[in-house]
C-alpha cells in the first residue's frame, strides 16, 4: 500500500509539473495607429484598443504594443491591413521587470525599423509616439516606489550611435 501511495504521489508530481495554468484577461491598449487616408491628416492617434491576454500584467502591454491590429470595420474598406505604427515600421519592444517587481524598463529597438512605402512619419516620430503609449499605460505607482525607464536603441544607419535613454524620472513623465 505504502510503494502505491508513493508512486502515485510521484505520478501526479510528474503531471503536475507539465501542466500550466492560464488566465485570460481583457484589457485596453493604447496603440499608435494611422488609418492612411488622405495626405491633409496625416497624423498618428493614439486610441484605446480592446486586447485578450494570456500572460502576466504588466508584460503583456508591452508585448501587444508590437503586435499587428486590423481593426473590425464595414465592407467598404477594401484593402484591411495593420494600421499599427509600431508593428507597420518594424519596431521591437521589450521590457524588463526590475527590483521587487517596482523597477519597470522598456527597450524600443529601432536598429531594424523601416519606413514603410507611403507613410509620411519618420522612425524617430513612430518611437516618440510608442513611448509615448507606454508612459500614458505605466501603472500608477505611489511616489518613490517604482520608476519607469525607457531605453531606445536607434535605427541602424549610425552603428556607433549610443542608446538613447529617453524618458525622465517618473515624476517628469506625467
Amino acid at each position: 500500500m505504502r510503494t502505491l501511495l508513493l508512486s502515485l504521489s510521484i505520478v501526479l508530481a510528474l503531471v503536475a509539473s507539465r501542466v500550466q495554468a492560464t488566465t485570460l484577461g481583457l484589457g485596453t491598449l493604447k496603440l499608435p495607429v494611422y488609418l492612411h487616408g488622405s495626405d491633409s491628416d496625416a497624423y498618428v492617434q493614439i486610441i484605446d484598443v480592446p486586447f485578450v491576454a494570456g500572460g502576466a500584467s504588466p508584460e503583456w502591454w508591452v508585448h501587444a504594443l508590437g503586435l499587428p491590429f486590423v481593426p473590425p470595420s464595414d465592407p467598404f474598406w477594401r484593402e484591411k491591413s495593420d494600421v499599427n505604427m509600431v508593428s507597420r515600421y518594424g519596431l521591437s519592444i521589450t521590457c524588463q521587470v526590475g527590483n521587487f517587481d517596482e523597477d519597470f524598463e522598456v527597450t524600443i529597438d529601432a536598429k531594424k525599423a523601416k519606413i514603410p512605402e507611403g507613410y509620411p512619419f519618420t522612425i524617430e516620430q513612430v518611437v516618440d509616439s510608442a513611448a509615448t503609449c507606454v508612459r500614458l499605460m505605466y501603472p500608477d505607482r505611489p511616489k518613490g516606489e517604482g520608476k519607469l525607464a525607457i531605453k531606445i536603441i536607434p535605427e541602424s544607419a549610425n552603428p556607433e550611435a549610443p542608446a538613447k535613454a529617453a524618458v525622465p524620472a517618473l515624476d517628469q513623465a506625467r
